[in-house]
């Protein structure tokens, strides 16, 4: 998170910001806040041969954050 927007978080949820990062982790299905070399790692597949057949698409680099969203307009 952002310096100024983790702190926001922090002063508006009264806990430390050590509990905010663990809380948030907590809701990630694997368990754990993505870093820096998750994303560096999905851009290098891209520019890969490997994904030379790739023509468009979303790759979410969340740990599987967006599979837990509620669908809008379903009940959950």
């Amino acid at each position: 998170m952002g310096q100024d927007v983790l702190r926001m978080k922090v002063r508006s949820a009264g806990v430390s910001a050590e509990q905010l990062m663990a809380a948030t982790a907590a809701n990630v299905p694997l368990g754990r806040s993505g870093t820096v070399e998750d994303v560096v790692h999905a851009v290098m597949f891209l520019l890969s041969d490997e994904a030379a057949f790739l023509t468009g698409g979303t790759i979410d680099v969340d740990g599987g954050l967006i599979n837990t969203a509620p669908i809008r307009g379903t009940a959950g």
